[in-house]
């Protein structure tokens, strides 16, 4: 016998597929773990998922590491660069710095920001590039240390709640 599935049968088993499909994703975000990555040169920390994100070498300068998926498609950049912002020359205030590189984001066709925060100490500008989401932290212990997240928006539902974890910890 074949069983007839009506408009509301279809719909019910759908819905129950969606819940399975939801479980599974927030039953791998309870799993996950971290490890923390630390630069001596301009003495920055932050914690990354080690079974979401493998580090890559350390960059030759010492300033950074990337750190990929396995598909090679969400990745975690994090550098430090020197303060040259603050030189004789230039003098401008952190303040300054953010609202000129918020500017350099909008100006990107590609770009959305959705989110921008300034502090004293870090400024945050996230947004949409190419259909992947961003998220960047910038601070300043001295030298500027940088944190990029990007990540497929069909990912949205993982790496929202790594985001936080990885940037909590970004010191």
């Amino acid at each position: 016998m074949i069983a007839a599935f009506d408009d509301n049968s279809i719909r019910i088993i759908i819905f129950f597929l969606g819940l399975l499909s939801a479980q599974h994703v927030f039953s791998q975000q309870m799993n996950i773990s971290y490890k923390t990555y630390c630069n001596d040169r301009f003495n920055y920390c932050i914690n990354y998922p080690d079974k979401l994100l493998i580090p890559q070498k350390e960059a030759q300068n010492g300033d950074g590491r990337v750190f990929k998926d396995k598909k090679g498609k969400e990745t975690l950049v994090v550098y430090g660069t020197h303060n040259t912002y603050f030189s004789d020359e230039l003098q401008l205030s952190f303040k300054q710095i953010y609202e000129r590189e918020l500017r350099e984001y909008k100006k990107q066709p590609h770009i959305k920001v959705t989110y921008s925060q300034f502090n004293e100490s870090y400024y945050i500008i996230s947004g949409i590039d190419h259909g992947k989401i961003f998220y960047q932290k910038t601070f300043i212990p001295g030298d500027f240390a940088y944190a990029i997240l990007t990540y497929d928006t069909s990912e949205k539902a993982v790496y929202d709640k790594v985001a936080e974890v990885i940037f909590q910890s970004f010191k």
